[in-house]
């Protein structure tokens, strides 16, 4: 997908952002940009004259090696990987930390079936619970006693 439409002003800045080169500037935008140059030559000649000169004078400039020495203290100043069985399955379990709310609901929905598994299967003969007395635990006042108030004052 190209873009259709294109400012002599975004053409200038394409040309002091990436150069000389059209092929370096952004894919989306180099088919419009070429159609303005093309329809305009005058108008650019100059800023494209100047990103030449500098494209040159970058290209024969040698690349900097950093020092090994400072390369070794960085890497040795650099905080080791915590190697616990607990960060290790962190890590294992959220291989992208974006994934910490979709495991939080995870975690809450599995201790919340493991835990309403254990409440309804407890041990036989020692706890009758129905589903209006779990009700009335849970949320701390009887669902009975609110629709027999609603019938009595109807």
């Amino acid at each position: 997908m190209t873009q259709t439409s294109m400012t002599i002003d975004r053409v200038l800045e394409l040309i002091e952002t990436y150069g000389a080169n059209v092929m370096a500037w952004p894919e989306l935008e180099q088919d419009a940009a070429e159609a303005v140059i093309s329809a305009h030559p005058d108008l650019f000649s100059e800023a494209l004259n100047a990103a030449r000169a500098l494209d040159a004078a970058l290209a024969f400039e040698a690349p900097i090696n950093p020092d090994p020495e400072l390369a070794s203290r960085i890497l040795a100043d650099a905080p080791e990987e915590n190697k616990s069985p607990f960060s290790q399955l962190i890590n294992w379990a959220f291989r992208q930390r974006v994934r910490w709310p979709a495991g939080a609901v995870l975690s809450s929905l599995a201790i919340g079936v493991v835990g309403g598994y254990a409440y309804a299967s407890a041990v036989p003969g020692t706890v009758s619970v129905t589903g209006d007395e779990a009700y009335d635990s849970a949320f701390g006042y009887s669902q009975v006693a609110d629709w027999l108030a609603v019938e009595e004052s109807e």
